[in-house]
């Protein structure tokens, strides 16, 4: 889609299981810094191991991670022959395969390969409700909506209290014109992605002032370690929808200083400050 390669993995690496070795070494030199996304960090400490000295295993995560760096880099065919070597060496390791499926995803050249190759990993795995969700959120980029719904319920189905399955499923169902019942309803989480779903409902229903409360709500349940930035942008749309762009951006720096700048936050930062259309704002959009 339109998101950066690298926003693109951050936002569907959550949902891949762990890489493992045997070699001590490498978990925590490498492996432990490409899970907190110290992309550059874990690629210069993979460059540091002398591989001859290391298991199939341990060479596969190797390239394991250097193919992610090619991914990051939009460099797909070197990614794919890295990817490729990597599962040579450990052919079972569900992390490589699950990544080499994801980045044929991006290309719209090769996604139906990348469709074909989830289809055998999913025969392997009929009830990882983790592997849906990642399906689904692949699918939404590429704009195939009615199958990432089909995922997002088939992970539902298979964990009712998942909170990701909820938000995800109720979501697009709305997206598609698909109200969800009152049962469903009522099982929406009380986490900040749940609150905002919950606050789109009613903006729907064209209850704007219960929206801005349980938007309050879906922002003060944002931390660092749930960083979800939908709460602040769905405020600042609708602070700025209503005219008031200096209170819109006053929500959008409360929620940078809160979680941190996120990429949605920044474009609409960058478009409030465009639209206001004096040279000193426009520098500031462009910045």
């Amino acid at each position: 889609g339109d998101l950066p390669s690298d926003m693109m993995i951050r936002k569907v690496l959550e949902q891949y299981p762990a890489l493992e070795c045997s070699d001590a070494a490498l978990q925590s030199n490498v492996i432990d810094l490409l899970a907190n996304h110290q992309y550059a960090k874990a690629e210069e400490a993979a460059k540091s191991f002398d591989e001859s000295e290391l298991t199939d295993q341990d060479k596969a995560v190797i390239l394991n991670v250097k193919g992610t760096m090619l991914w990051l880099r939009c460099k797909l065919e070197e990614a794919e022959k890295i990817f490729k070597q990597s599962l040579e060496l450990d052919p079972g390791n569900v992390n490589t395969r699950l990544k080499r499926a994801s980045m044929l995803f991006e290309d719209s050249a090769k996604s139906a390969k990348g469709i074909a190759q989830f289809e055998k990993i999913m025969k392997d795995h009929p009830d990882e409700v983790s592997f849906y969700l990642l399906r689904g959120q692949l699918f939404e980029i590429i704009q195939k909506y009615p199958e990432a719904l089909e995922d997002c319920e088939k992970a539902y189905k298979l964990d009712p209290q998942n909170a990701q399955a909820a938000t995800r499923t109720i979501t697009l169902r709305l997206q598609m014109g698909q109200p969800p019942d009152p049962e469903e309803r009522t099982n929406i989480p009380k986490t900040a992605d749940g609150y905002a779903l919950e606050a789109q409902m009613l903006m729907i229903e064209q209850k704007p002032v219960e929206a801005q409360e349980v938007l309050d709500k879906a922002i003060a349940a944002a931390t660092p370690e749930d960083p979800s930035s939908g709460p602040m942008v769905i405020k600042a749309h609708l602070l700025f929808g209503t005219q008031k762009p200096k209170e819109a951006m006053d929500a959008l720096n409360d929620g940078i200083a809160k979680i941190g700048p996120h990429l949605d936050m920044l474009i609409l930062k960058a478009s409030i400050l465009a639209a206001d259309c004096t040279a000193e704002k426009l520098a500031e959009a462009i910045e």
